[in-house]
This record gives C-alpha cells, sequence and structure tokens, in this order.
C-alpha cells in the first residue's frame, strides 16, 4: 500500500511538473498554472533548468530517504536476502515510479506527433505506474511488457542511448572473442546482453552493468561460461532487473545508482546500493545479496 500511495502522490504531483512545462513552452495553456509560471518573470531557459533541476533533486531526495529507512534492516545478521517491507521506502519508491510515468508521458507529448505523442506518452506511462502494484510487478507477463516498452520510453534513454553506443563499439571485439554467442537477447524483458569485448570498457573482470535495454558482461577468464540463464539466479537475470527499474523508476534513478554502487560504497559492498538491492529482486540470489522485493 504505501508503493501505491507514493505512486499517486509522485503522479499527482508529475502532473503539476507538466503543466508548468506545458505552459511555459505554450503547448497546453493551465489557466492558473499559467499565471503562476508569468508572476516569477523567468524567461523559457531558465524554467527549463528548474524542471530538469525538479526531477533531478526530488529523485535523489526519494532514493536517500528509502536508503536510510532501509539502514536498519541491513544492520543485523540477516536472515533472509529479501528485506522486510518498509513503508517509507515503499513510498519512496512509489513516488519515483509515479512522477516517472509522468515524465515519460511529457516527453511523448512535447513531441511534434501531435494525437499519436499524446497516446503513446499515456500507454508508457500507464504502463509505468501500474508498475506500483505488487500483483503487476512481481507478474511475469507485465514484466515482459514494462522491459519490452523501455526501448520508446524517452526517460529511459537517459541510460539506453549509451547502451547503444556501447554496444555498436564494443559487438565487433566481443564477436571476434567469442563468436556470435557473445550476444544474447532477453525475450522476457527485451535486454540485449553482451558478453566481453574491449577489455575494460565494459566494466571490472567478473562482473556487469546495465544501461538501459543493454547488459555487458566482464566475463575475466571463463569467457562465456560467465553468462547465466535468463530466468534463473545469476548475474544476467540481475541486470535485466535493471532494464525493469530503468522502465519504472526512470533515467536519473538509473545515474544516482550508478554513483551510489560505485563512489559511495565499496566494490565488497556496492550490492547493498539500493539501486541494486531493486533489481536484484527480479531473479533473487541469496546471500549475502539482498533484495528489495519490487519485481519478485
Amino acid at each position: 500500500m504505501p508503493r501505491i500511495i507514493g505512486g499517486f502522490v509522485g503522479l499527482f504531483l508529475g502532473v503539476v511538473w507538466y503543466g508548468v512545462v506545458a505552459s511555459v513552452l505554450g503547448i497546453t495553456a493551465f489557466p492558473v498554472i499559467s499565471a503562476i509560471v508569468a508572476s516569477f518573470g523567468l524567461t523559457v531557459d531558465a524554467w527549463i533548468v528548474v524542471a530538469v533541476f525538479t526531477v533531478v533533486i526530488t529523485t535523489v531526495f526519494a532514493y536517500a530517504v528509502a536508503t536510510i529507512a532501509l539502514l536498519p534492516a541491513l544492520a543485523p545478521p540477516p536472515a533472509a536476502a529479501a528485506l522486510p517491507a518498509n513503508p517509507v521506502e515503499g513510498f519512496m519508491s512509489g513516488y519515483i515510479s509515479g512522477f516517472s510515468a509522468v515524465v515519460n508521458f511529457a516527453l511523448w507529448a512535447f513531441t511534434p506527433l501531435g494525437a499519436l505523442g499524446l497516446t503513446i506518452g499515456f500507454l508508457v506511462a500507464l504502463v509505468g505506474f501500474l508498475s506500483v502494484l505488487a500483483a503487476l510487478s512481481r507478474n511475469p507477463i507485465f514484466q515482459g511488457v514494462l522491459g519490452w516498452s523501455n526501448w520508446i520510453r524517452p526517460y529511459s534513454y537517459l541510460a539506453t542511448a549509451f547502451g547503444i553506443l556501447l554496444f555498436l563499439v564494443n559487438f565487433p571485439f566481443a564477436v571476434a572473442a567469442f563468436g556470435l554467442a557473445a550476444v544474447r537477447l532477453d525475450l522476457l524483458t527485451g535486454t540485449i546482453e553482451t558478453t566481453g569485448g574491449l577489455v575494460g570498457l565494459t566494466g571490472f573482470a567478473g562482473g556487469g552493468f546495465n544501461l538501459g535495454n543493454y547488459t555487458f558482461l566482464s566475463p575475466g577468464p571463463i569467457g562465456l561460461a560467465f553468462q547465466s540463464p535468463f530466468g534463473l539466479p545469476g548475474v544476467s537475470a540481475h541486470e535485466t532487473g535493471h532494464t525493469l527499474t530503468v522502465a519504472s523508476f526512470g533515467g536519473v534513478f538509473h545515474w544516482i545508482d550508478a554513483i551510489d554502487e560505485n563512489i559511495i560504497h565499496s566494490k565488497a559492498t556496492s550490492f547493498l546500493a539500493y539501486g541494486e538491492m531493486i533489481p536484484e529482486s527480479h531473479i533473487p540470489r541469496p546471500l549475502p545479496r539482498r533484495n528489495v522485493r519490487i519485481w519478485s
């Protein structure tokens, strides 16, 4: 329930945010919002900066509060890999998903596609918002819809665009090393996985990372044996959990997690970053891995 309530709060504030941006850009007139906007006397460019800052700072705030709320559960010796439900974390995660749904709608609505852009935006926003419902977020069929819809989520392209570029650069080197078996498609989430390639470009040896609908594995000396089945616990399933998380939580959340995992945490404790424990719930691994139950 806290995640649902947070989702509606995020949705409401996101709609207000959309109203401000739409009014500033002259796309849609909201009389009350337009009057308030005009009273500040800011330029369009200044309002755009405010809009972007709002998305970033509210996501950072919600991420930080959720992280702090989970700390007591991480302190004692863990009894299970799944953390107990926490109402504060649930509310904050729902808030991020609700707000992200509106951002995706807005980015489609701001295109020159007219009714088509509004329709696509509404559909991707609806799917993203429905991910606040545990009965759906933990359903493999819904996860497939959410993961594949990530390809048309403009907010997710804060991560996916970098994934496309890295994939194009790394692809010939990965195939040269391991053949076409180095590249796999996860039908469960619509994620393209590449194993190996340029040394140092795809992360530390024996690990992996995700950029939207692209996953990159650095196998070290074991080669393709490092790949794990997408439908079973393992590094591949964890990384596709990031695809689902980007779809629901947005591109800014993805990069906050990257900072949290790689800078705030050490390599030994990176799996305890909040943004890592959510995708870990996709197809969870046993202790010492921990997960926040969003996707299972």
